[in-house]
């Protein structure tokens, strides 16, 4: 890195008297010559630093010469599977140009449908990274801009598609990007002149009743080979049919081998067993440079370090991955739908909202001391009630002893919380599958959130005070921003899992936490440079008195964009592996992305950046970085 260098350049400059200039060794030749030769190789390295540092970044946009041409497309074109591989990329609202069109009635209908907006090239689930800062395609509205919405893209049918859309994006230098489904919170699968590879229509889920990677000591075990584009409804689909379950995500309509497998993968049944990184037993990739690679245990294993956890866009382009399978194990379901009772809320620190907030984290800590591993799932806490949707991996029966605590609990307190509205109530039941528990509804996107998540320590929840102060700073988040997520997905095979941290790229504080509360400030459809400000600011401060309360660590897919201590949150004493790596399997950048290893985001960038960046032509970044790093050299 840079910053190194000058810091060693810093270190090893020559102290000038204050008002003397360096350029008085021209009165001695010797001085001057010893001290040229002192410094030179510092300056050769800062020059050659410096010009990549400024080239890492500075693609080819679509208004300049060096953008393809019609002939260069073609040419692309004619070493695709499909004759509609190549496509050109709309910004979604287009559609609406003409109100009146059946394709506006559609977008406007479907808005918040994520399989819809799933099948849209150029279509985010939050639609505010469809545009590049506040410049795009809205509705309703003109002007109608590209935005963040790639250019052109190539729609993947085989794994030779992708090899030839990495070849052309890396000879033309543009800015690649791939997209699935378009579950993306932090913008990291479009960028602002880019070339997309859209691994949406090539699915498929092969279930296997053995399966071995060939590595020493591998033993056969059940799996699924997943094409790149699979959507989780799909595997949990074939999974349900085969008596079979998968760790995946919550939504359906996540895909199952792209950004979410990247960057760690938590879901209902990691307590049970493990992240989605733990259950990878191969995977399929193409890198930067063209060629197809399998990475497991034992074959390209830094890559299979690096692509468990080590965040997804930029790595190259997984067009299959194998996951363990495990044998169903009994379900059961605990859902509570409760409402605060009128007026009760934010009346005093005793209030509703906190009073359930602390139950909730002593509840917590009693679920993982009598019954270890075993539950999982979701709560929804705004200022109107709270929605718990909870797993346990056993029978209803046992499942009652955890819930009968918290229920006995929340009716006891008859002036704070109620249950005598529609959908109200408690149910404990028995689940014939996971997605007789899960159902098939998916999460509503369509809306625009700048959002932050932390890890909390399962050691927390044994510290009483602790417990509770870090449980009241999760009900600042509520009144603040108007809600919380708050996952149950540690414990258990996440703790379990990867003992000595060297085979997935995860934090390792993964292995210690067991609750993942996330929170968000909500902004329009159509926003100002200013609500988006605004948004962000609000979802990073808000977070400020958990920060104080936990340890450095976030889960990766839906952080802060602005993380403080970005790196160490997400990867803790991995990164340096990981650029490593990031090194070896893409030089030259062809992916890259915002807080990823080696992306936009500096290491120790802890300041708001600009949203902007300037393309300078080659030869003018490389005189320009000469310059700068001479007078590094003679400061």
């Amino acid at each position: 890195e840079t910053r190194h260098l000058c810091s060693h350049l810093h270190l090893h400059r020559l102290h000038f008297q204050k008002g003397t200039f360096p350029f008085f060794f021209l009165r001695d030749k010797t001085l001057f010559f010893n001290f040229l030769k002192d410094r030179m190789r510092y300056l050769v390295i800062a020059c050659l630093l410096f010009s990549a540092a400024v080239q890492a970044h500075s693609y080819c946009m679509p208004e300049e010469s060096c953008w393809p041409s019609a002939s260069d497309w073609q040419g692309l074109a004619s070493q695709l599977s499909d004759s509609d591989s190549l496509i050109d990329v709309s910004p979604p609202a287009q559609a609406c140009l003409s109100p009146e069109s059946a394709g506006c009635e559609m977008l406007l209908g479907q808005f918040a449908n994520a399989g819809y907006r799933s099948g849209l090239p150029g279509g985010m689930q939050m639609p505010a990274w469809e545009a590049n800062g506040t410049v795009g395609c809205f509705v309703p509205g003109e002007p109608c801009l590209q935005g963040a919405v790639p250019v052109k893209g190539v729609k993947v049918h085989k794994k030779e598609d992708a090899v030839a859309a990495i070849n052309f994006g890396r000879q033309h230098n543009l800015r690649v990007v791939v997209k699935s489904t378009g579950h993306d919170y932090l913008g990291r699968s479009t960028a602002p002149g880019s070339f997309l590879i859209w691994m949406h229509e090539y699915t498929g889920a092969k279930f296997m009743d053995s399966f071995t990677t060939g590595c020493p000591g591998a033993s056969p075990t059940t799996a699924v080979h997943v094409l790149g584009g699979t959507q989780w409804g799909e595997v949990y689909e074939g999974a349900d049919s085969r008596n079979v379950v998968v760790v995946g995500g919550n939504a359906l309509t996540v895909g199952a081998a792209g950004g979410y497998v990247q960057g760690g993968g938590h879901g209902a049944l990691s307590p049970a067993f493990g992240l989605a990184v733990d259950n990878v037993l191969e995977v399929e990739i193409v890198t930067a440079d063209g060629q197809i690679r399998n990475a497991s245990a034992c074959e390209n294993p830094e890559l299979f370090f690096a692509l468990r956890g080590g965040g997804g866009g930029n790595w190259g382009v997984i067009v299959s991955i194998v996951y363990k399978t495990h044998p169903r194990p009994a379900l059961a379901d605990f859902t509570a739908v409760v409402g605060y009772v009128p007026g009760v809320f934010g009346s005093n620190k005793e209030g509703a909202m906190r009073y359930f907030m602390k139950l909730y984290g002593q509840w917590i800590k009693y679920l993982d001391s009598t019954q270890p591993g075993k539950w999982s799932g979701y709560g929804l806490i705004d200022k109107n009630g709270f929605l718990l949707k909870k797993l346990f991996i056993g029978s209803d029966a046992d499942a009652q002893t955890g819930a009968s605590w918290i229920q006995s609990r929340l009716e006891a307190r008859a002036d704070l919380f109620t249950t005598s509205f529609q959908y109200g109530g408690y149910t404990v039941r028995s689940c014939g599958s996971f997605m007789d528990w899960h159902g098939q509804q998916t999460d509503e996107t369509g809306s625009n959130f700048a959002i932050a998540d932390r890890l909390v320590p399962t050691a927390s929840f044994y510290n009483d005070t602790l417990r509770d102060d870090i449980y009241d700073s999760i009900a600042d988040l509520v009144e603040e921003n108007g809600f919380v997520t708050h996952m149950l997905l540690g414990g258990g095979k996440v703790a379990e899992a990867d003992p000595h941290h060297n085979e997935t790229s995860v934090n390792p504080l993964w292995r210690s936490s067991l609750t993942v509360p996330t929170t968000g400030a909500a902004f329009e459809r159509v926003f100002s440079k200013s609500d988006l400000d605004r948004a962000r600011y609000q979802a990073w401060s808000s977070m400020s008195r958990l920060r104080s309360l936990t340890p450095d660590a976030a889960y990766y897919n839906e952080a802060d964009y602005y993380e403080p201590n970005w790196v160490e949150s997400f990867w803790g004493p991995h990164y340096d592996r990981l650029l490593q790596v990031k090194g070896d399997v893409d030089p030259t950048g062809v992916f890259t992305c915002w807080q990823c290893v080696g992306g936009t985001r500096g290491r120790n960038q802890n300041i708001i950046p600009s949203s902007s960046f300037t393309v300078v032509p080659s030869l003018a970044a490389f005189l320009f970085s000469c310059v700068f790093a001479l007078l590094l050299a003679f400061a």
